[in-house]
């Protein structure tokens, strides 16, 4: 067995695993593929989940427990112990912030061989005086310690560099979404989606897609 490893720290336990849960399988599928060993953390909470069947299939799944996530040193601490002793190399990939500092810690703690970091941004960063001067001590300080930070939009990779993140530890790689599936709606089909909905032509219409 390769002794090659990555890990996908993960937040979420939502029930629906909407677009995210099937990228991350994708992902974990191509690196399984190279004969990688491919291993997710998801909190205790998404033990009961339906997409966890998803994961599985090629995937060493563990939860970490409520005790464990009370605070960042304790997150620290577990990871590290889920670490230690393995050979590595091991790749660290975390996702939607609760996990970043946490894992760059866990990464440099004694019996951690060989791990790098990967923060995985998933969200355009705002823009309050009180987050910018945290964002800018995360990216532009503690940055500097992780492998790189993964964008899947231009104004995200943007603004982790405007909060000094290393310019070259970001990685903009967009989202596996084919756009030929989706193709542009001409005059006509706006014009019958409009009687459909019952909208005069000349209003203005906003499309928000969650």
């Amino acid at each position: 067995m390769s002794s090659r490893r990555v890990v996908q720290v993960v937040e979420f336990d939502r029930p629906q695993g909407g677009s995210f849960i099937p990228a991350l399988d994708g992902f974990l599928a191509a690196a399984a593929e190279r004969g990688w060993r491919t291993e997710v953390v998801l909190p205790e909470s998404a033990a009961g989940v339906d997409w966890i069947g998803q994961l599985d299939a090629h995937s060493r799944i563990r939860f970490a427990p409520e005790c464990a996530l009370r605070s960042r040193p304790t997150r620290s601490r577990w990871l590290a112990e889920q670490l230690h002793g393995d050979p590595g190399p091991t790749v660290l990939h975390t996702h939607f912030t609760k996990w970043d500092i946490a894992a760059l810690t866990a990464s440099r703690m004694p019996g951690v061989k060989s791990t790098s970091v990967f923060w995985h941004v998933h969200s355009a960063l705002a823009r309050s005086p009180q987050l910018v001067t945290r964002g800018v001590l995360k990216f532009g300080v503690l940055g500097r310690g992780v492998a790189g930070i993964i964008c899947p939009a231009p104004n995200i990779a943007l603004g982790t560099m405007q909060w000094l993140a290393p310019h070259d530890r970001v990685h903009f790689i967009p989202s596996a979404i084919d756009a030929d599936a989706y193709p542009l709606a001409d005059a006509t089909d706006r014009r019958s989606a409009r009687e459909e909905l019952g909208l005069p032509p000349e209003a203005k219409v906003v499309l928000h897609f969650g």
